[in-house]
């Protein structure tokens, strides 16, 4: 009996040198499914259990354990294999509603209704807020709408054939859909992070060749923004961050600057803040020349670009 089972354990451990060759030999875990190799490992544990136990008195409950040890791994690689074909799955549809949101929300903005079009724009904030990667995408699609939305300067040019350069007296609200764009706009700048803004150093902002009155982009972070040869209105910058931005010859008429901030890469050449509130001392970091205007009691030294003030 003894000699039995010396033989016996010399014949399973060959079987298993065998195998172990075999598959170190032919990988077919290559051609076929993993699944299916996690199945026919199980299998042939299972029947090397099975003639392990053979000729032994080995208690019943330690066979069982031995036995069930294959199913419950291929139990737990199946239930593992299902939760990700499922997050797969989940994260296709997810995209492609994205998709499908985004795709109506831009087609809305350019809806006749004014409140249609406001939807659209906090529609796309949503997708900004929930998909970071979609955020610089959705801030340039908001520019572009308020940059080629006629609406909003003729508003401006209803007040008579003046100057841009002299005083408006505009009484009409701002639109609602240019309000949601400039709000969301600024409540999203306040995401962007310093890798959003290294990506985006030689690909600016653009709000260029603007009108805005009563715009609000407080504590907005507009950095690497355009927002040259613009005129803003009776607009609040409060807090706002204006660093390495280009606000080459706009003007700025009864606008609230205060804790607004400037670094020495802001260029506010040919700039108009003559008619500007709460204007301080942090704007002398800024790239100015001669042609630029300030108030009465806050004139800085011009300083050009590149050259120390």
């Amino acid at each position: 009996m003894f000699l039995c089972k010396n033989v016996l354990h010399s014949l399973i451990i060959s079987y298993m040198h065998r195998c172990l060759t075999f598959v170190k030999a032919h990988p077919f875990w290559k051609k076929y499914p993993l699944w299916l190799c996690v199945l026919a490992l199980a299998l042939i544990w299972f029947v090397l259990a099975v003639l392990l136990t053979l000729g032994f008195r080995e208690s019943t409950r330690g066979l069982a354990y031995l036995l069930a040890f294959p199913l419950v791994v291929a139990g737990l690689y199946l239930a593992y294999e299902r939760t990700q074909s499922l997050k797969k799955q989940n994260k296709t549809d997810g995209d492609r509603l994205l998709a499908e949101t985004f795709a109506r929300s831009i087609e809305l903005l350019g809806h006749r209704k004014e409140a249609v079009r406001q939807g659209a724009i906090y529609a796309l904030g949503k997708i900004a807020e929930d998909n970071h990667s979609e955020l610089t995408a959705i801030i340039n699609t908001l520019c572009a709408f308020i940059r080629h939305n006629r609406l909003n300067s003729q508003l401006i040019a209803k007040q008579g054939n003046t100057s841009r350069s002299e005083e408006y007296d505009v009484s009409e609200h701002l639109p609602i859909d240019i309000d949601a764009a400039v709000r969301t706009i600024a409540k999203l700048t306040q995401s962007l992070n310093s890798e959003d803004d290294d990506k985006s150093k030689n690909k600016k902002y653009d709000l260029s060749n603007t009108h805005l009155f009563l715009a609000d982009f407080s504590n907005a972070k507009l950095v690497n923004f355009n927002l040259s040869d613009s005129y803003f209105l009776d607009c609040i910058f409060e807090n706002t961050n204006f660093s390495n931005s280009n606000l080459v010859s706009s003007v700025f008429h009864r606008s609230d600057f205060e804790k607004a901030t400037f670094d020495e890469r802001t260029d506010i050449m040919k700039a108009d803040f003559s008619k500007t509130e709460n204007l301080d001392e942090g704007i002398e970091e800024a790239q100015k020349d001669e042609e630029t205007k300030f108030p009465e009691h806050n004139k800085p030294v011009a300083r050009r670009a590149g050259k120390p003030a």
